[in-house]
C-alpha cells in the first residue's frame, strides 16, 4: 500500500464503547470532514506511514494520484440506527469489546437508490457497483468494504434478512460475466487463468467477492437511499481485526 500506483488506504473501522467515548463519529457524513476524533486518528496514521515508513508521494510511493482517504481514514458503525449487530460483534467478539478493522480500500463511491422497497432489487444494485471493471477485487482476493445507510438496512431488516442473509446475498450476486470484463478494464488472460478463470469463457461469472472473509459489511451514515462501497486492492494486503486496549 505504501509503494503502489494505486491510491489505496487502511481504512479503520472501530466499535465498541471506547469509540463512543472519544467521539468516533459514524452518521451523517462519516467519511467526511467535521469529526474531531475520525479525522485526529485517521491523520496520525498518515503521519506515520509517510514520517516513519517513507510512503511520499515521488520517492516510496508511486501513486498516481492519490485519494482524499489517504488524508484520513476512520469512522465507526451508526449503532444507534442499526437493525442488525456490529462488524465485530458478526465475527465473534463481544458487544463491550473494543474491536478495530482496518481495510486496505479505495475511496467510497456511493450508490444511490431511492426507488427499490425490497430488498433483492437494492442489492442487486449494489453488487453492480461492487463490480466495477476497473476494480482490482475483480481479479484478486481483496478487501471490499459496503457501507449500508440505515435506510437501506432498514429495507432489508424489515423484509426479514439478517446481516448475515445480506453479505451472503452481496457475496453471490456482487460480480460480472467475464464478457463485460473484457470490454474494459484491467482484464488480461493471464490474470483470468490465475483466478482458474478459462479466458474464453465469455458467459463466466466472476464474483467480486473472492472469499465470504474478504467483505466488511457496516451500518453507517445517515438517513438516505445512499450505500457506500469502498473497492480493495490486491492480494498483497489482507485486512486485520482485533481487540485493542485502552
Amino acid at each position: 500500500v505504501q509503494c503502489t500506483m494505486h491510491g489505496v488506504a487502511p481504512l479503520m473501522i472501530v466499535n465498541g464503547p471506547y469509540a463512543q467515548k472519544v467521539g468516533v463519529h459514524g452518521g451523517n457524513g462519516c467519511f467526511g470532514p467535521g469529526f474531531r476524533a475520525n479525522a485526529t486518528i485517521g491523520r496520525a496514521i498518515r503521519l506515520m506511514l509517510l514520517n516513519m515508513g517513507g510512503g511520499i508521494p515521488g520517492l516510496a510511493s508511486a501513486t498516481v494520484f492519490g485519494s482524499p482517504i489517504r488524508y484520513t481514514a476512520c469512522l465507526t458503525e451508526h449503532m444507534a440506527r442499526s437493525p442488525w449487530e456490529s462488524l465485530a460483534v458478526s465475527r465473534g467478539y463481544a458487544p463491550d469489546d473494543n474491536v478495530i478493522t482496518c481495510a486496505m480500500v479505495e475511496s467510497p463511491r456511493l450508490h444511490f437508490d431511492d426507488v427499490s422497497t425490497e430488498p433483492e432489487r437494492l442489492l442487486r444494485g449494489i453488487g453492480d457497483s461492487m463490480a466495477s471493471t476497473g476494480s482490482w477485487n475483480m481479479w484478486f482476493p481483496s478487501n471490499v468494504v459496503v457501507a449500508m445507510s440505515p435506510q437501506h438496512a432498514g429495507l432489508c431488516a424489515k423484509a426479514g434478512m439478517s446481516r448475515a442473509d445480506v453479505h451472503r446475498r452481496l457475496c453471490e450476486l456482487a460480480g460480472r460475466e467475464q464478457r463485460s470484463l473484457k470490454r474494459g478494464g484491467n482484464w488480461r488472460p493471464e490474470r483470468a487463468r490465475a483466478m482458474n478463470v478459462d479466458p474464453d469463457d465469455d458467459d463466466f461469472f466472476v464474483n467480486a467477492v473472492k472469499v465470504p472473509e474478504g467483505l466488511h459489511l457496516i451500518v453507517a451514515g445517515g438517513m438516505g437511499p445512499v450505500t457506500a462501497v469502498c473497492h480493495g486492492w490486491n492480494d498483497s494486503s489482507r485486512a486485520v481485526h482485533g481487540v485493542y486496549d485502552v
